[in-house]
């Protein structure tokens, strides 16, 4: 199995080989990046690595009042509290000798004779090509952290920030069932609670990210209904239509969701984060590509950006745990 090496590399390293590319060992659906429009378009800019999310206040319960005619109002004030998330970076190098970079034309493994092989020249020691499998790891490492990030603001440069994921940042909508079975009846109970919480209006359509497993089990509960689950594309990514009582359920297959849970998410409230890179007077962008500090007969770059998630608020969305 091919590895990441952590090196520059020579022409020992990548030979070039003949036939299909085959990636879908290391593809991954991105489901949740996907969703929210990928790392290219609706992406907010910040001034700075910590950003606010909104404002929140809570109001009491309603209640009929009983004033006297002539009384002084009562005063009230609401408090109010800000919701932050931060900025982590995302960073990956490319690096590659001169001889490597030059030497196109020779093929590694199986001899290419006439009959004998077929498809086109991939070429590993070309630095587009690996900047591209780069570009790859970042997204998959956004798709990650955006899910489940776990938040981290050092005090100093010894620690690195880390962004609070949608699945990290549930707390209002958090429902454990108690190692119970998943049934119809959970989720009809779980919706309703979650409506009245106001994560949702009724009739609104909310996305299921889960496992494949999970995935399994949630659309197991509605495959024998008069309407059972029907496939259909969404922004590239083919989800699981379900009716229920509360919300349209669409639920997607979502490899870095953890096991055993089922996120509940309104991706028009979801927006990717980043900070414009100002560097030596000139303005890289969101996530850029540069040359690194050159030595010896060997050519190094980077991709570099400072990315985050605004989710807007936790109480949109919600997760589904410990069931069986």
């Amino acid at each position: 199995m091919p590895a990441v090496a952590a090196a520059v590399a020579t022409s020992f390293d990548l030979p070039n080989y003949v036939g299909e590319l085959f990636f879908q060992k290391s593809e991954r659906p991105n489901t949740l990046l996907r969703l929210i429009g990928g790392m290219t378009s609706g992406v907010r800019t910040v001034g700075a690595p910590k950003f606010p999310l909104s404002v929140d206040y809570q109001l009491p319960a309603p209640a009929q009042p009983a004033i006297l005619e002539g009384a002084d109002p009562v005063l009230r004030e609401e408090d109010t509290e800000q919701s932050t998330n931060i900025l982590q970076i995302f960073q990956e190098g490319v690096g590659l000798t001169y001889t490597r970079e030059s030497s196109q034309a020779a093929i590694g493994g199986l001899a290419v004779i006439p009959g004998g092989g077929e498809g086109e020249v991939v070429r590993p020691g070309s630095f587009e090509w690996q900047v591209q499998r780069a570009i790859e790891r970042i997204q998959n490492q956004y798709n990650f952290s955006a899910l489940r990030g776990a938040y981290n603001e050092p005090a100093d440069n010894t620690g690195a920030r880390g962004m609070r994921g949608v699945l990290s940042a549930c707390v209002t909508n958090v429902k454990d069932n108690a190692a119970a079975v998943l049934s119809k009846a959970v989720i009809n109970d779980t919706l309703q609670a979650w409506m009245e919480s106001r994560m949702f209006n009724r009739g609104d359509q909310l996305f299921v990210l889960a496992s494949a497993d999970d995935m399994t089990k949630l659309l197991a509960l509605y495959e024998g209904d008069a309407q059972p689950p029907r496939a259909v594309d969404t922004v590239g990514v083919t989800v699981q239509y379900i009716n229920t009582r509360w919300a349209q359920l669409n639920v997607a297959w979502e490899p870095d969701m953890p096991a055993g849970q089922l996120l509940f998410t309104q991706p028009s409230r979801i927006q990717p984060v980043a900070m414009p890179i100002v560097a030596g007077g000139q303005n890289k962008g969101l996530l850029f590509r540069e040359e690194v500090a050159h030595t010896g007969s060997s050519r190094t770059q980077q991709l570099y950006g400072e990315w985050g998630i605004d989710y807007a608020h936790e109480i949109f969305h919600g997760t589904l745990k410990n069931y069986t």
